[in-house]
């Protein structure tokens, strides 16, 4: 967020990563609220938002493709050794016990990640032409710029950048446990003239092993998330990895395809209450957003006010 703070603070544009909720074009925007926990989004919007046009430009895109493959593995491993020596005696016994105990642990762990994500940026949707501000904002700017700020924000949405984004992952991962254990006593007794020893040896070993495989995928466009975990769901998970692939190479298609289903792909322009169906779709990734001294109407304004002061 510093970097949002940094370019507010010089008057520049913002463009905020945005899926959903809804946020209509002309929408008032605080940049104040960045650094805290109130919302920035102002409850009145400061534009004739009815007679304002937007344009959707679709541009051929610009796209990111990453592939991904990584391995880890690691070992680890303990002893425990301990040992015992008890005796007694008196004038008729004598006895002694000896003990030892040893136990060893150790555990293998390896897995493999391969990974393949995209990033489109298939255009924009922006106001046709500046936004007018009504009559309310107009006499309140005259008056003081703080106080619209207080009511409207410092910046609004001049508009939407629209593309979308998705990528799935599988995981294998195989673990080996291997624990062993021995106990070895031997007892000692003496009567008089008698002498008698016993020895005993236990051990054991147990071995284990685990094999697991995931999926998890994203689409921004389907604003969903898939993840399998049950390795017995193999066939799920190979149905699941084919069809996020699929979405992966034919998202830029389905992109334009949304666009021009919402009817919002021709150049006679489009009301704000059209546009803000890009978010409904999904297609809308981030929010473009401008500061209001910026526009001319707002920089005659606050220029006539300050020649009559």
């Amino acid at each position: 967020m510093n970097s949002l703070q940094n370019l507010a603070s010089q008057r520049l544009p913002l463009y905020l990563p945005w899926s959903k909720p809804n946020i209509e074009i002309g929408s008032g925007f605080n940049s104040a609220a960045i650094a805290s926990d109130s919302l920035p989004w102002a409850s009145k919007c400061p534009f004739i938002i009815d007679d304002a046009k937007c344009v959707v430009e679709i541009d051929g895109g610009v796209s990111s493709y990453r592939e991904g493959n990584s391995s880890s593995s690691a070992q680890h491993s303990e002893h425990l050794s301990a040992s015992l020596g008890v005796t007694v005696g008196c004038k008729f016994l004598s006895a002694s016990v000896t003990g030892s105990y040893d136990k060893s642990v150790s555990d293998n762990f390896a897995g493999t990640r391969v990974s393949k994500n995209i990033s489109i940026q298939a255009g924009h949707v922006r106001f046709q032409a500046d936004p007018v501000l009504t009559p309310f904002a107009r006499n309140v700017l005259c008056r003081s710029e703080n106080e619209f700020r207080s009511i409207f924000g410092d910046y609004y949405v001049v508009g939407y950048q629209i593309g979308a984004e998705a990528g799935g992952c599988v995981t294998i991962t195989h673990s080996d446990q291997s624990e062993e254990k021995r106990v070895q006593v031997q007892a000692t007794a003496k009567v008089l003239w008698m002498k008698k020893t016993i020895s005993t040896t236990t051990s054991s070993k147990m071995v284990s092993s685990d094999d697991s495989i995931s999926f998890n995928s994203y689409d921004t466009l389907r604003q969903h998330n898939d993840e399998v975990k049950e390795t017995h769901l193999l066939e799920e998970i190979h149905q699941k990895s084919n069809e996020c692939m699929d979405r992966i190479d034919n998202l830029h298609a389905t992109v334009e395809k949304t666009i021009m289903d919402l009817g919002l792909g021709t150049n006679d322009g489009a009301s704000v209450k059209e546009c803000v169906r890009l978010c409904d779709s999904g297609v809308v990734v981030q929010l473009i957003l401008a500061p209001y001294s910026k526009l001319a109407e707002y920089v005659a304004l606050t220029s006539s006010r300050s020649s009559d002061i």
